[in-house]
């Protein structure tokens, strides 16, 4: 994801603001997919802190 945001990036650079529509989409696509990411990390941290707990 990164990758097509740091195209897009070029895009934009290269071609104008025509295209910021799809840099700005992309940013926050990759903005959310790290927000799950760490949410995921929570989730998975808070098992093992309770798995620690109870054992």
């Amino acid at each position: 994801m990164r990758t097509a945001l740091l195209v897009a990036a070029k895009i934009v650079a290269r071609d104008g603001e025509v295209f910021l529509p799809v840099f700005v989409r992309l940013e926050k696509e990759v903005q959310a997919q790290e927000e799950r990411k760490k949410a995921f990390n929570r989730a998975l941290a808070l098992i093992a802190d309770e798995a620690s707990i109870t054992h």
